[in-house]
């Protein structure tokens, strides 16, 4: 006859202490079967409800999960773990209310339990309410002052409020209690490196990693160290190793494009930008960057695109509308630039760089005055703003208030010393007024800034600066800027040639043609040719400065080239002279200019000078759209635009010309290079190289200048040249 024994365990408590093992070797679903054996037998079972809740909870199943909790509590309404175990399954489901409630209610049963104390404050965290957050977590530390969590969320909690110190505190704490944890020495990795102690945080997390060699999240940490010591090769390594060993990580393939484009490896950068597009399509970072990188190449249109796109998508995010104002503005759509910064600044009103950029298109705008009270209000914003003092000393340049422009720049450079573009602008100030040699020396700097913000050509030989030559020896000079410079500047070849030097001249293809005659040239190359073997190297606006030029002294100034005869007689589309005069006209200059809306005129209020006399006018503005060409089309208006293929045609058709009248060009440098007489309308605001308040030209004898009487006037200008043709030739009609 068979009796049972008290000692031994029933069914349902052998099944609820197998699923309890099962449970915690992680064979969840093993154990979830043991589970739901007892609740077959017993619905009501209040353990196994709720250790089957936890189990589902941890396969992220959140609903099930809440579903069984909440049936194990009203079983036990006030049992304590039941509360905070359902109330970290709304958390997970982001139902924080609902969360708070639990957590809350848990608190008045048992107010020494930590577990409830530290996931109470999560979710005052989730809520924004970060002072009651704070308060939990430090709840939780008097109650247990070595709780993980509670240590390394009150620390997160300190560094994401910049509280550096108090972060490290924690953390310090953290590695006392765990120094065998990976986590410990992480955050206080991160914590360091936030106070930009950068060597002492890759100490610290090298130490994670020796104790977890495969954690992703301290590979990662190390290569953001890594990138802020400038450890690029091996920064990009620790995220390469990190998408290797995921290779769903969208993440490592952002992080390794950020270091690429440090490296300036833009191109290779895109395409780990356009890796992570695919694996997270809306990962707004990726997309962010691609459009960045994209910008840095060039390829404006399409940065533009993709700026756009996430501002379709994101339409709060204040970086996307910044960068999309940057890209319209180097576009010269600048009326749409302005409507993007507007758009970021109603999104962030205190940003000190959104009003600063702001005021940059307004003044290429010509709205001097509303951009320097933007720049007033981002100075107020930030009164150490070194690159706003910059921008603000600028516009005062062109308004001409020289004196106070150079305290700005004196100031910002004070503020920033590495700001080289104060030095650049100072010598603009100098030049301007006349202070020559001091321009000189002071002009040298736009090396430094131009390498600061584009990719510069690296010279393997010293730069000439007027020493004497040794015999035999081979000096190569080049063109810098615009074509309109090189004609400027190409003056003092001959100079150079007399001091003993054979001259290589290298320049841009379409101007090859025009200076290959230039006298002391011994060869002339294409920029982009193989460069032949030489001494010295010298660009040609540094040679006003290796020969300590003044105004008393700049040379060549009443021409320096020359057009051979037969080149003028070949130049067709030439009207017959006869007893016309001939004028060449230009109204506009390149429209990617960062001044052309100030110094080129609009087209209808340059069109009455072609009027005023009965003359032959040879258009020569290059390109001419057809459109453009119809606007102006006449009996007396002459179109030779299909055979200006370089600046040797335009110079041949300039050569049998009466008069040139031209904004600020290229074509003004060649007719006054050339001798011949030229009229040159100018902004008020205008380029250093025409002084102020002269009709003359120190660098062109032939040239007259009219000068806008006030910012953005060309009506006066205009009226001033008509005048001045009829003085100039109604006495030869009579």
């Amino acid at each position: 006859m068979f009796t049972t024994d008290p000692q031994r365990p029933s069914t349902s408590e052998q099944h609820l202490l197998r699923g309890q093992w099962l449970h915690e070797q992680g064979r969840l679903d093993d154990a979830q079967q043991c589970y739901i054996h007892i609740l077959q037998q017993q619905p009501r079972h209040r353990t196994a409800l709720h250790l089957f809740g936890i189990s589902l909870y941890q396969q992220t199943r959140y609903a099930e999960s809440e579903y069984v909790l909440q049936q194990a509590q009203e079983l036990a309404p006030d049992d304590c773990d039941l509360l905070s175990d359902r109330g970290l399954v709304l958390l997970a489901k982001k139902d924080y209310l609902a969360a708070l409630d639990c957590f809350e209610r848990a608190i008045a049963v048992d107010p020494a339990m930590s577990a409830a104390w530290n996931n109470l404050g999560v979710t005052f965290q989730h809520l924004q309410r970060l002072e009651q957050a704070e308060q939990c977590w430090r709840q939780v530390l008097v109650l247990k002052p070595e709780h993980r969590d509670a240590l390394i969320n009150l620390g997160n909690l300190f560094y994401e409020q910049g509280k550096n110190a108090e972060a490290l505190d924690l953390f310090g704490q953290l590695l006392q209690h765990y120094p065998q944890e990976a986590m410990s020495w992480r955050v206080t990795a991160k914590a360091l490196s936030q106070a930009e102690l950068y060597e002492q945080a890759l100490h610290y997390i090298q130490q994670a990693l020796q104790l977890s060699p495969d954690c992703t999240d301290c590979l990662t940490e190390q290569g953001a160290i890594l990138r802020q010591l400038h450890r690029y090769k091996e920064a990009f390594l620790c995220y390469h190793q990190v998408a290797d060993m995921e290779p769903n990580n969208a993440d490592a393939d952002n992080n390794c494009g950020v270091i690429l484009d440090d490296l300036k490896q833009h191109e290779e950068a895109q395409t780990y930008y356009q890796q992570a597009l695919k694996k997270q399509p809306q990962y707004t970072d990726a997309l962010f960057n691609l459009a960045v990188s994209l910008e840095k190449c060039g390829l404006w249109e399409q940065a533009r695109q993709r700026y756009q796109q996430l501002t379709r998508e994101q339409p709060n995010h204040i970086n996307a509308w910044h960068g999309l104002a940057g890209v319209l503005l180097k576009q010269r759509r600048l009326n749409d630039a302005l409507g993007c910064y507007r758009r970021a600044l109603m999104l962030s009103p205190n940003s000190a760089e959104l009003w600063h950029d702001c005021a940059i298109v307004l003044r290429d705008m010509q709205r001097h005055w509303l951009a320097l009270s933007c720049l007033w209000r981002a100075i107020q914003l930030r009164p150490h703003f070194a690159s706003a003092l910059n921008t603000h000393g600028m516009m005062l340049y062109e308004l001409r208030q020289f004196d106070d422009a150079q305290a700005d720049f004196k100031r910002a450079r004070e503020l920033d010393p590495n700001l080289s573009e104060t030095y650049w602008n100072q010598a603009h100030c100098h030049l301007i007024q006349g202070h020559m040699l001091l321009g000189w020396q002071l002009y040298e700097w736009r090396k430094t800034w131009l390498s600061e913000n584009t990719k510069q050509r690296q010279w393997q030989k010293p730069q000439w600066r007027g020493e004497p030559f040794l015999s035999g020896q081979t000096i190569l000079l080049h063109a810098e800027q615009g074509f309109g410079d090189t004609i400027q500047f190409c003056r003092y070849v001959t100079l150079v040639a007399k001091r003993g030097a054979r001259v290589i001249l290298e320049v841009p293809d379409v101007l090859h043609s025009l200076l290959s005659e230039l006298p002391g040239i011994e060869q002339i190359i294409v920029r982009g040719d193989n460069l032949p073997a030489h001494d010295w190297q010298c660009p040609l606006m540094s040679l006003p400065l290796a020969f300590a030029t003044t105004l008393a002294s700049i040379p060549a100034a009443k021409g320096y080239l020359t057009i051979p005869a037969k080149q003028v007689a070949n130049s067709k589309q030439k009207p017959n002279k006869g007893q016309r005069s001939q004028i060449g006209f230009v109204w506009a200059g390149n429209a990617k200019h960062h001044n052309d809306r100030a110094r080129s005129i609009p087209l209808a209020t340059f069109k009455p000078l072609l009027s005023v006399l009965p003359a032959d006018y040879l258009c020569l503005q290059q390109p001419l759209p057809e459109h453009v060409r119809q606007t102006i089309a006449a009996a007396n208006v002459h179109f030779p635009d299909k055979i200006l293929n370089d600046f040797a045609a335009t110079a041949a058709i300039i050569a049998g010309l009466d008069l040139v009248i031209t904004v600020d060009t290229a074509v003004a440098h060649l007719a006054g290079a050339m001798g011949k007489t030229v009229w040159i309308l100018l902004a008020y605001n205008n380029d250093w190289r025409w002084l102020t308040d002269r009709a003359d030209s120190p660098w062109y004898h032939s040239a007259r200048l009219f000068r806008q009487p006030v910012l953005g006037d060309w009506q006066s200008v205009i009226a001033e040249v008509s005048q001045a043709l009829v003085q100039r030739y109604e006495p030869e009609r009579i």
